[in-house]
């Protein structure tokens, strides 16, 4: 007597096989996303950087133009900034002490910067108190290893690393003013994010 064998068709995928694919697809979209989002905060970054270096340099040729650096001065650097305090003013600091663009001291800048950089970096700490970009300050109160030093420029990282030589911020604000540091991490720390203080010389 002779057998006849029997053939079996499988059809489909089993539970089991679609499960591990939609893992696996899971996994590289994940991996996808956080890539891109590392390579949107790192070109902000860049952007802001670029933004600071050209501005220390349009600043320091403005000094030896005009003899001293612009006195009396706390105003945002660059344009793109929004009102994001609702008093109708565009921020690019916002908390106890807000930081606006001005018009004269940006068009004074104008002839030694080449354009004026568009900021559009994510706020740091945004909500009820934040920075986003960067700004000028000229404070009298300020020193830097127990040295006057007035004029600076403050910038906003949304990571723990300046990325330039900064100094230091000691508390109390500003009587403790800046001691030299090695390293590039943040003056201030802001939550995931930090601000970074350039003297000017």
């Amino acid at each position: 007597m002779k057998k006849v064998g029997i053939t079996t068709y499988r059809q489909g995928f089993t539970i089991v096989e679609i499960l591990i694919v939609i893992v696996v697809i899971a996994i590289l979209a994940t991996i996808t996303v956080v890539s891109y989002n590392g390579i949107q905060v790192r070109a902000e970054k860049d952007k802001t950087l670029t933004a600071v270096r050209a501005y220390k340099q349009a600043l320091e040729v403005y000094k030896a133009f005009e003899g001293a650096y612009p006195t009396t001065a706390t105003y945002c650097l660059g344009s793109g900034y929004i009102d994001r305090t609702g008093d109708g003013n565009p921020d690019c600091r916002w908390n106890s002490g807000n930081v606006n663009p001005n018009t004269a001291f940006n068009s004074a800048l104008a002839t030694y910067v080449q354009a004026s950089v568009d900021i559009t970096q994510k706020p740091v700490m945004s909500g009820s108190s934040g920075m986003v970009g960067m700004y000028f300050m000229n404070d009298s109160r300020l020193s830097l290893d127990g040295n006057p030093q007035y004029n600076w420029i403050v910038y906003a990282v949304p990571d723990k690393h300046c990325a330039l030589n900064v100094p230091l911020l000691v508390a109390p604000y500003p009587t403790g003013g800046f001691t030299s540091k090695s390293n590039d991490t943040v003056s201030e720390n802001w939550g995931s994010g930090g601000l970074c203080w350039i003297p000017l010389t």
